[in-house]
This record gives structure tokens, C-alpha cells and sequence, in this order.
């Protein structure tokens, strides 16, 4: 399997490193200080550059503002739906988030107490609790290319 990379001046830089690690909940939670990743991988994409970025969206309305505006952009995008019940993500939770919200400390975690519409018909659907983590990265890749995006 050939080996997926991010382009050197995402990953290599710190804003990169921060977009990677950060979801854009909602733009209004980002300044000109702190850019959305979405903002940041469309920037890359003009620049021939592909970016992942994960992004917790929990609403299909601003999904589909954001394929829109790729669209409008003439910049490829793609859904990619990363999906494991809730009791998994509680088990994979280094931030123990989950815990927090199940002890009464924070509310409005997305998919427990605070909604999320599950895509209709992403371009790529990944059940987590069934796949590797090799298995995930093979179906992006193959996703990728399928679309000769790498």
C-alpha cells in the first residue's frame, strides 16, 4: 500500500499541526487568530495541496454550505462519515469528554446530548469500531484515488 502523506507545509507547520488536531464546531468559534480548518484546507486545495481535516458538523445544513462553497470554489470535496457508537468513542475519549458529560460537568456533546444528523450519502462511510486502523486509512486512499485527488 502506497503510504498517505499530508503535504509538507501542512504537516510540517504548527498552524498545520493545530488544524489537524482541532474540528471546526462552528465558524463563529474561530477568529483571524484561530482559523477554521475548513478555511485552512481550502487555502491548501487553491495551492495544490490536499487536506484532510476532521470536522465535527453535526448539522447536514452546514455540510452542505461547506461542499457548496468547495463547489463554488471549484475545489473537490468529499464526506467522510467516521462512524462507532457512542460507548466506543466513550472508550477512546483522552479528553474525557464523555465521562464529563456522564458525570453532569459539561452538556451538549455532539451525538450524546446534543444532536447530530447522520449524513444521508457521504461519499465514504467508516465504521471504526469494525475496521483497523490500517482498514480506515486503505479506504481513504482508495477514495483518493478513486477521485485522482492524489
Amino acid at each position: 500500500m502506497a503510504e498517505l502523506q499530508l503535504g509538507p507545509a501542512f504537516s510540517g507547520s504548527a498552524l498545520g499541526r493545530r488544524a489537524i488536531r482541532s474540528g471546526c464546531r462552528a465558524r463563529a468559534l474561530h477568529s483571524a487568530s484561530r482559523p477554521c480548518p475548513v478555511d485552512l484546507a481550502q487555502l491548501l486545495a487553491r495551492n495544490g495541496i490536499t487536506a484532510i481535516v476532521p470536522v465535527i458538523a453535526p448539522y447536514a445544513h452546514s455540510r452542505q454550505a461547506v461542499r457548496e462553497r468547495h463547489h463554488a470554489a471549484a475545489i473537490p470535496f468529499l464526506e467522510i462519515h467516521v462512524a462507532a457508537p457512542v460507548a466506543v468513542c466513550s472508550a477512546r475519549d483522552v479528553k474525557e469528554l464523555y465521562a464529563k458529560q456522564a458525570r453532569g460537568e459539561i452538556s451538549g456533546l455532539t451525538g450524546v446530548d446534543a444532536p447530530y444528523e447522520v449524513p444521508d450519502d457521504p461519499d465514504l462511510w467508516l465504521e471504526t469500531h469494525r475496521l483497523s486502523v490500517e482498514e480506515s486509512v486503505t479506504k481513504v486512499h482508495a477514495l483518493l484515488l478513486s477521485r485522482n485527488l492524489i
